[in-house]
């Protein structure tokens, strides 16, 4: 029976870097020399799919600048958020169906917390108490 081969250790948790403007360009000027994505990722030693998408994002990009990467869309602009802050401190008490009514509820209540959190308003009570009697007050 033959001999099994150890295997290097290889660490999968570790985050691959992108790739630097000059590398780019060079998976490009390879591409147009006529030189296959297989030979280009063999030589390079980046995998296949990587070689395929940097040579299909080459044309939006800027002279080869990295492009921004895509973030979540804001759902309550600054101006919102100004008159969110607004009405909680005028009503302190106010709940989150109310505060979503205000904002024509295009907010729901996690992102009006997301947004109050932002503020640093953390302990917003948010839901609806109990009146005092004038003898406790």
């Amino acid at each position: 029976m033959p001999q099994r081969v150890i295997l290097a250790e290889t660490n999968s948790n570790q985050r691959k870097k992108e790739l630097s403007s000059y590398t780019r360009g060079l998976i490009y000027s390879l591409y147009k020399g006529g030189i296959s994505y297989n030979k280009i990722s063999t030589n390079l030693n980046i995998p296949k799919s990587i070689v395929a998408t940097t040579i299909k994002k080459h044309s939006l990009q800027i002279d080869s600048q990295i492009l921004p990467r895509p973030r979540r869309l804001k759902i309550l602009s600054n101006r919102n958020i100004q008159s969110l802050m607004s009405r909680v401190r005028r009503k302190p008490l106010i709940i989150y169906k109310k505060l979503a009514l205000d904002t024509f509820n295009i907010a729901s209540r996690s992102i009006l917390y997301r947004a109050l959190k932002n503020k640093d308003i953390i302990n917003h009570p948010a839901k609806k108490r109990p009146f005092l009697l004038p003898i406790y007050t």
